[in-house]
């Protein structure tokens, strides 16, 4: 199985609604378990930055920092359910990582809140790769 390198974003577009990110967590388990797969999440973004924080610190084994894409940033230092959290103002605020991404089976997890009242269509909160974003 070949690694690809893919390029995580993390979005939350949905004109005049905020979302709070609290997590990203991104783990893969495609084959048995490497000493650093085993530790921890390969991936994860705990969005603990303090207000004004344009790079956010990966807490995983990628060593993969998620930074602001597209000249707009999410609001860093809200107050998460647990720590800090970012919000998203939902129009185009984007945060994107380098990961070595292996083929196969893998987990997408995260923590927020929608302050919204609906989800008109599909929005999109985690794409890989080609800009294809998976729905969510």
């Amino acid at each position: 199985m070949a690694d690809r390198l893919a390029t995580l974003g993390v979005a939350a577009r949905h004109v005049g609604r905020l979302l709070l990110v609290s997590a990203i967590l991104l783990t893969f388990f495609p084959q048995a378990l490497l000493a650093q797969e085993a530790d921890g999440p390969v991936f994860w973004l705990k969005f603990d930055e303090t207000t004004g924080a344009t790079t956010f610190a990966d807490s995983g084994s990628a060593a993969a920092n998620g930074t602001c894409d597209g000249g707009a940033c999410p609001t860093a230092g809200a107050t998460g359910r647990i720590g800090q959290a970012v919000q998203f103002d939902g129009i185009d605020d984007r945060v994107t990582a380098a990961v070595n991404t292996p083929e196969g089976s893998y987990t997408v997890a995260t923590w927020l809140r929608f302050t919204g009242t609906e989800w008109v269509n599909w929005r999109t909160l985690v794409e890989f790769g080609d800009d294809a974003p998976w729905f969510g």
